[in-house]
C-alpha cells in the first residue's frame, strides 16, 4: 500500500484525467486475480466474492489530485508542477487496494459480495460518484450497504464518526462585474468595481450572520477577486468567485436567494452590470443510523473507545460520496492523521504543506475497512 500510495503521490492527477492512477490499480487487481470493469473509461468497479451468496457490500475510494504545488519536502514529492494529493486521496486509493487483497486472501471466510469502488473525480463539479452511480455499480448484484473513509484532522490512532449529516453541499459561484473604468483621480466618472466588489464581500457576511438561523451552518467563502492591472487604473472588470455551503436543503436555498437578491441589489445601487453562474454541488452525507453503528462498534473493537470519537456537529466540506449514501444505507468516517507537535495547517487537506504520515495512518484505515466489511456481511447472516 505504501508504495502504490507514494507511486500514485509523485504521479497526481486531476479529476477526470486519473488515467495513469486507474492503470496502476488495474495492474494491481490483475496481479490478485481480482475480477474488475471500468466505469467511465477511468472508474473501476472490483467484485471479490465468498465463499456463499450472501448480502452485498461497497467500499469506495476517490482517486484525484488538486492544483496546487507541493511545499512538503518527502522522498516521494509532486514529480507535476503545479499538482499535488493535498487531501489525501491517493492515501484513500492505495488503502482500498490494499483492502481489496485482505479481503481477497480471507473470501473463503465469508459469505457475500464486496464491491470495490475506485472513482475519478470528487474534487470537481458535480463529482465522479455520480456518474458511476448512474451507471449501475450498486445493481447486479444489488448494494446492501456502502462504507467510505477519509483522512481527517485529528490525532493519528483515533477515527472520527457521526451519526446523520456529516458534511456539506459545497456550492460554487462564479461573479464578473461590469462597468465604466478610467483614471484613479476621476472615481466619480467611473464605476469602481473594485469599491464595489469589496462592499458585495463584506455585505453578504451579513446573510450568514444575521440573516440566517444562527444555529443551522451557513457558509460564504470568496476565494478569488481579481480586477485591475495598474495602480492608477480603475478597472471596467471585476471577478469574484468562490462557495456558498451548508448542509441543510432548505437554509441552501435561502442563501442562493439571498445572495442572488444582495449581488441585484449591490449592482443596482453602484450602476453595474453583472453576470452571475451558480453551481448546484453535491448533496449531504447522511449516514444512515444502523451502518453507522456498525462503525462505531467495529472501531471501538479495533482502537478502544478512547480512539474513537463521536462528531456532535457535521463539518461543511463536501463529499459527493453522499450519492451513494443517498441511495442505500451508508456511512462515512474519518481516520486521523495530525501527529504530535505538526503545525495544524499539515493535517488540513487543501494546503500546500499537506502530510500524511502513511506508514502509521495504513493500518488503521485498511483494518477499519475491511473489519467493517466482514462484520457488515456477517451480521446480516444471523
Amino acid at each position: 500500500m505504501i508504495k502504490t500510495r507514494r507511486t500514485i503521490h509523485m504521479h497526481p492527477e486531476l479529476g477526470w484525467q486519473e488515467f495513469a492512477t486507474s492503470k496502476l490499480i488495474q495492474a494491481e487487481l490483475k496481479k490478485a486475480k481480482i475480477e474488475y470493469k471500468l466505469i467511465k473509461d477511468i472508474g473501476i468497479l472490483a467484485t471479490i466474492n465468498g465463499a456463499k451468496p450472501g448480502k452485498v457490500v461497497l467500499l469506495r475510494a476517490d482517486m484525484d489530485a488538486l492544483p496546487l504545488e507541493e511545499l512538503v519536502n518527502v522522498p516521494y514529492k509532486s514529480k507535476i508542477h503545479g499538482k499535488m494529493h493535498a487531501c489525501g486521496h491517493d492515501c484513500h486509493t492505495a488503502n482500498l487496494l490494499g483492502v481489496g487483497l485482505i479481503l481477497n486472501e480471507l473470501k473463503k471466510q465469508f459469505s457475500g459480495t464486496v464491491k470495490l469502488m475506485f472513482q475519478p473525480s470528487e474534487e470537481t463539479g458535480v463529482g465522479g460518484a455520480l456518474p458511476m452511480v448512474e451507471a449501475g455499480i450498486l445493481k447486479n448484484p444489488q448494494v446492501d450497504a456502502a462504507f467510505g473513509l477519509h483522512t481527517g484532522g485529528g490525532m493519528l490512532g483515533t477515527t472520527t464518526f457521526q451519526f446523520g449529516s456529516s458534511s456539506g453541499c459545497p456550492d460554487d459561484f462564479k461573479v464578473e462585474l461590469f462597468g465604466s473604468g478610467g483614471h484613479g483621480a476621476g472615481p466619480h466618472k467611473t464605476t469602481d468595481l473594485i469599491s464595489v466588489g469589496a462592499q458585495f464581500i463584506a455585505n453578504c457576511q451579513m446573510i450568514v450572520t444575521r440573516r440566517l438561523n444562527p444555529q443551522l451552518p451557513a457558509l460564504i467563502t470568496f476565494g478569488e477577486f481579481k480586477a485591475g492591472n495598474a495602480h492608477n487604473i480603475i478597472a471596467p472588470y471585476c471577478l469574484l468567485s468562490g462557495t456558498c455551503r451548508s448542509n441543510n436543503e432548505k437554509v441552501r436555498k435561502e442563501l442562493y436567494d439571498m445572495f442572488e437578491d444582495l449581488l441585484k441589489t449591490t449592482c443596482a445601487t453602484n450602476k453595474c452590470q453583472y453576470k452571475f453562474e451558480y453551481g448546484w454541488s453535491y448533496p449531504p452525507v447522511v449516514n444512515n443510523q444502523q451502518t453507522t453503528l456498525l462503525v462505531k462498534n467495529t472501531l471501538t473493537q479495533l482502537l478502544g473507545k478512547k480512539n474513537v470519537i463521536e462528531a456532535t456537529r457535521p463539518s461543511l466540506g463536501g463529499e459527493d460520496f453522499a450519492y451513494v449514501a443517498k441511495e442505500v444505507p451508508a456511512t462515512f468516517y474519518y481516520v486521523g492523521i495530525a501527529k504530535k507537535g505538526q503545525p495544524v495547517y499539515c493535517s488540513q487537506a487543501h494546503n500546500p504543506n499537506f502530510y500524511v504520515d502513511d506508514e502509521k495512518w495504513f493500518p488503521i484505515a485498511s483494518t477499519s475497512l475491511a473489519e467493517i466489511a466482514i462484520n457488515f456481511l456477517e451480521e446480516q447472516k444471523k
